[in-house]
């Protein structure tokens, strides 16, 4: 299944071109998303609770669907966008959803093994804790039938 489309905020924003990124930090992470041929949505709606509990429509700048990841590239600074990227990565975190996050400094070393290993990790966190619940359903009978 290819999902390789870039969704815009179109509610927000209607202008401008459907495969243009919002920065420089955006259009790496696409360009190294497209070359090594991984699957994103670019600023996909999802709805999460924020730090006080209202739901909210937030688009994330990237989302891949077949790994339940997003990245988010937080390209300001200043105290007030600092305690916004804080709140952002508490509500995620109390989502149970993953996010890697990505800053300019991200980009001044080997970002692109930051990226791969950062999916990599995340994935492997996935992994262990369905192990865990794997690891209760051993001795049951290996053979189950359909319910259907």
């Amino acid at each position: 299944m290819n999902i390789n489309s870039k969704v815009r905020k179109t509610a927000y924003r209607k202008e401008g071109n459907m495969d243009e990124c919002r920065s420089e930090g955006e259009r790496k992470i696409k360009g190294f998303l497209e070359e090594q041929k991984i699957d994103y949505l670019y600023e996909h709606p999802l709805c999460i609770k924020d730090k006080n509990g209202l739901l909210r429509i937030w688009y994330p700048d990237f989302t891949l669907p077949d790994y339940s990841i997003l990245i988010e590239f937080f390209g300001f600074s200043g105290e007030q966008y600092q305690k916004s990227v804080d709140d952002k990565k508490e509500a995620y975190k109390n989502s149970k959803i993953s996010m890697i996050p990505v800053y300019p400094k991200t980009f001044e070393k080997k970002w692109k093994d930051y990226l791969i290993y950062s999916i990599y990790d995340v994935l492997g966190q996935k992994k262990i804790k369905f192990d865990e619940v794997y690891n209760q359903f051993k001795g049951l009978e290996k053979k189950i039938e359909e319910p259907f």
